[in-house]
């Protein structure tokens, strides 16, 4: 929700919410992820071969951030 507003497609609260997210992934360290951006954590665990994370995880940690947002 935006300002009290529901979203009107599931895109553009994906869209909002990735917004949102953004700052948070590529600018900010997290000590659970030893020190480092998500983004960053994210391309150290894409250098093991065979692991990429699925799409359709991500799409699930999108709409449970939209969810716990209400």
């Amino acid at each position: 929700m935006t300002d009290g507003e529901c979203y009107q497609t599931k895109q553009s609260a994906i869209a909002d919410t990735h917004a949102y997210m953004s700052p948070y992934n590529t600018q900010h360290i997290h000590t659970t992820i030893d020190n480092m951006m998500p983004v960053e954590f994210e391309k150290e665990l894409n250098k093991v071969p065979g692991f990429i994370w699925p799409q359709h995880i991500l799409n699930l940690f999108f709409l449970v951030m939209i969810e716990n947002s209400q």
